[in-house]
């Protein structure tokens, strides 16, 4: 994986993983930020390391040079190759590659030459990479495991539970993005506070490194002056460079009193955790003491008396079921006595530490009290976030909680408390379900979610649980059918099956669930017809998207959907017209996703004022006929895309009134030709304007400045002709540009410039001029994937091009129609589910380009 992480150095393999931890297991970054914090882990490891500033200042200057001959080399310029293979080498010996037996001697010349050896240099390295501490290695041989390390994928599933005004509201932050189940932090959520109630508050500091429950902080200046030259050298270099660091006294001080108190927290948090009852050694737990007479007693009764587990599962010293009978035997604190009869604290005991066991309990990213010593009912923890839209915080539960009594008992009589809800989503769980779980039938709520390590089938187990109502495990690895006996559990309310790799025909007993208001059984590999799901009168969200659901959408079913809020048909087998009541049959419809269906026929009439419906995706269907003006009628609509259908005549102007528009695809259709309609300029508020194949001609408008929120922008496949106005300077949110494939001549306005967040840049297939310094020279600037006519021919026969640029990623001849001829589109596929936000342009047949 070469991602950002190594994108910013290219030294030792420690510095590599080094940094490939935070950043990706304590930091969890895939935004724009990844760039600068890797920049600060750097700087960070390479403080410590200031020892081995010599060597690595000559490994620098080596890596630059073989940089800059690499380069010239692909372009076809005339270079030193003996040089090239010579620094190469250094490279690989460098990197810790496997050397041949010929280049190991060619490279014990090379440092002959240079008044050393390759083995004093792996000494050199060797004693650098000493410097940092095995930190991964010395807490696996300590069995600690880091409490933090899954909190924000958690805070991705306690988020979704704020209390919202609309579920639309829900899935929008302030500025108008949607919330993304995969959605780590966002720029602009620096300040909120996550508190960790186990071991007390946490804060990420802007200016801090933060690991675990520690809390670095370097000198701002400081990181903001190195930080800057390495964005600098990465744009100039595109992979690799290095990061020259002061090896100063001053500053090696400071890294040392930073160090110090470092390695003595650390010290006193292992030696303070409660004593794990795993040891790491042996692979042995401390209290298994093999066939005691309690151990025999507990066995018995679980077995015969109980019959909870089979008998023959305790053959296996390695099982859940026996690892949990030794520790209630000999490990568990509360010491509870072997009952003689039914007594559900002994039981629900025993079934959660089978569940512990069997789904990987002791490398759980948060144990959450598991194993602990009082009731099941405390095996739980707090989560505090900050709900900014309404500026308050909310407390959430993760682990065993909504404990109450049963009948009219007290509290203090354990044998009548129990609790109602499970939550483990999101915490690393490894395994199967185990089939004890059919004890817990007073469990109301199990979410398992984003546990991809979740593997089998639904077990049995779970439809003696008749009291569920949300049975979730949507994001885990669950394979098989569903099982027909999904439709015992009529007490469900909320059933997520999504994202797993389900297979084969919906059981029609899935129409007893009539209480469900919630159905998510998208992205699987599921047979069925969308009648089958008509009975469910009280749905309020249906997704069934991706998945190989036919039939017709027609009035009748839609009216037996009252209360309908959400629905995700799209990427199914969905045929027929739209019915007449498609807007009308739900009173609070506010999300519909057919795209990638076989709808045909005409856009139905919107008869009535519409202030619900903010999200429409019919694109990628073969809807046909004029665009009708009484679209206008979704008075609240933000996300419109038609795209990709057979709609005739013009884009009618009156789209001018939607100003809540956000999002317009309306491209790839059959319209008359014409010119860049000019009621775009009402859409202030828009954030996204695809045009692409529109059989468009003239000139992009001036006027395109004053849609300043624009952060994409295609289009690509029509006539366009003259010159990109320097207005487009102002859309300084923008961040994918794409028009290929126009007429488009001049050169690129100096105000490019500004476009300081340009991540993708298409402009081949067009007549530019002059070169790319304007971007290429930019320090600010550091475009992902640009291409244009800048191929230069050599040695191929081809004309050369008008136009040069020294950092595309492609270069293109402009006689070449083929070059790039990937289908570039951004139409939006949400996970709705979960409440989405753009997280990624997925481009047909290209690469995929994530963004913040």
């Amino acid at each position: 994986d070469q991602g950002v992480t190594h994108k910013c150095f290219g030294w030792t393999k420690k510095e590599q993983h080094t940094t490939k931890y935070i950043d990706q297991v304590i930091f969890k970054r895939r935004d724009s930020q990844a760039r600068s914090v890797s920049c600060v882990t750097t700087t960070f490891i390479r403080i410590i390391n200031q020892s081995s500033k010599a060597s690595k200042m000559e490994e620098a200057k080596d890596y630059e040079e073989l940089q800059r001959l690499q380069h010239l080399y692909e372009q076809g310029e005339e270079v030193d190759e003996d040089r090239l293979y010579e620094l190469e080498l250094l490279s690989r010996h460098r990197m810790g590659d496997s050397l041949t037996k010929d280049e190991q001697e060619d490279l014990d010349l090379i440092y002959k030459e240079r008044g050393g050896s390759s083995y004093e240099y792996e000494q050199q390295q060797l004693e650098h990479d000493h410097s940092l501490p095995n930190v991964e290695d010395y807490k696996a041989q300590m069995g600690y495991k880091p409490p933090k390390k899954g909190i924000p994928k958690i805070l991705q599933s306690l988020r979704q539970q704020l209390p919202k005004s609309d579920p639309i509201e829900k899935r929008m932050d302030p500025d108008g993005y949607y919330f993304d189940d995969v959605k780590q932090y966002e720029d602009d959520d620096e300040e909120e506070v996550i508190d960790f109630m186990q071991n007390g508050s946490v804060e990420q500091e802007n200016e801090g490194i933060f690991a675990e429950n520690l809390v670095f902080t370097i000198d701002d200046d400081y990181l903001n002056e190195h930080c800057s030259k390495q964005k600098q050298k990465q744009k100039q270099q595109r992979s690799g460079p290095k990061i020259k660091v002061s090896s100063s006294w001053p500053y090696a001080k400071a890294a040392a009193l930073v160090i110090l108190p470092v390695v003595i927290v650390i010290s006193l948090i292992i030696a303070f955790v409660p004593n794990q009852v795993f040891n790491d050694n042996d692979k042995t737990y401390h209290w298994m003491h093999g066939d005691t007479d309690n151990y025999l007693a507990i066995k018995d009764f679980l077995t015969r008396e109980r019959g909870i587990s089979h008998a023959d599962v305790f053959n296996n010293t390695n099982s859940p079921q026996y690892l949990a009978a030794q520790w209630m035997a000999h490990g568990d604190a509360m010491k509870l006595p072997v009952p003689v009869a039914e007594n559900p604290t002994f039981e629900d005991r025993y079934v959660m530490a089978v569940l512990y066991f069997s789904l990987g309990g002791p490398q759980w990213e948060n144990q959450v009290g598991f194993l602990s010593e009082g009731h099941i009912c405390t095996w739980f923890q707090e989560f505090t976030v900050m709900n900014k839209e309404q500026d308050e915080e909310h407390t959430f539960l993760f682990g065993l909680h909504g404990c109450e009594q049963s009948g009219e008992s007290e509290i203090t009589d354990p044998d009548n408390y129990y609790p109602r809800t499970l939550s483990l989503s999101s915490n690393g769980l490894v395994g199967t379900i185990p089939h004890e779980m059919q004890a817990m039938d007073r469990l109301r709520v199990l979410n398992l979610e984003y546990n991809g390590g979740i593997t089998g089938t639904l077990p049995p187990a779970l439809w003696k649980m008749t009291s569920l109502q949300q049975l979730i495990l949507q994001w885990c690895n669950l394979n098989g059918t569903i099982p027909t006996w999904i439709g015992e559990l009529e007490n469900l309310t909320y059933l997520g099956l999504g994202n797993n790799q389900l297979e084969g025909q919906v059981p029609t007993e899935i129409e007893k669930l009539t209480q469900l208001e919630l159905l998510g059984l998208d992205n699987n590999n599921l047979d069925g017809t969308l009648d089958q799901f008509a009975p469910l009168i009280n749905l309020k969200s249906l997704y069934l998207d991706h998945n190989y659901i036919s039939g017709t959408l027609t009035d009748s079913i839609m009216a037996s959907w009252p209360n309908l809020q959400e629905l995700d048909l799209s990427d199914g087998l969905l045929m027929g017209s739209l019915p007449a009541n498609f807007f009308t049959a739900s009173d609070d419809l506010r999300v519909v996703d057919l795209h990638a269906n076989q709808v045909q026929g005409a856009f139905p009439p919107i008869t009535e004022p519409n202030t619900k419906l903010e999200f429409l995706a019919l694109h990628e269907n073969a809807l046909s006929g004029f665009i009708p003006e009484s679209l206008i009628n979704l008075k609240v609509l933000r996300h419109l895309d038609l795209s990709i259908n057979s709609f005739t005549s013009t884009i009618p102007e009156k789209i001018a009134e939607m100003t809540d528009l956000q999002y317009l695809h309306i491209g790839l259709n059959n319209f008359d030709h014409g010119t860049i309609p000019k009621f775009l300029i009402e859409l202030t508020n828009l954030r996204e304007l695809s045009l692409k194949d529109s059989r468009l001609t003239g000139t992009i408008p001036e006027y395109i400045q004053y849609l300043s929120n624009l952060q994409f922008l295609d289009f690509h496949d029509n006539a366009l002709s003259g010159t990109i106005p320097a207005g487009i300077s102002k859309l300084s949110a923008m961040r994918h540009l794409i028009l290929k494939q126009n007429q488009l001549s001049g050169t690129l306005p100096q105000e490019f410039s500004k476009l300081t967040d340009l991540e993708l840049l298409l402009l081949e297939q067009n007549d530019f001029k002059g070169d790319a310094e304007v971007i290429c020279g930019a320090d600010d600037i550091l475009v992902d994937i640009f291409v244009a006519d800048c191929y230069s021919g050599y040695g191929s026969g081809n004309g050369s091009s008008n136009f040069t640029c020294s950092c595309c990623s492609t270069c293109c001849s402009k006689d070449d129609p083929n070059c790039n001829d990937w289908e570039w589109r951004g139409n939006l596929d949400p996970e709705w589910e979960y409440g989405f936000r753009r997280e990624r342009y997925s481009y047909n047949l290209g690469p995929v380009i994530w963004t913040p």
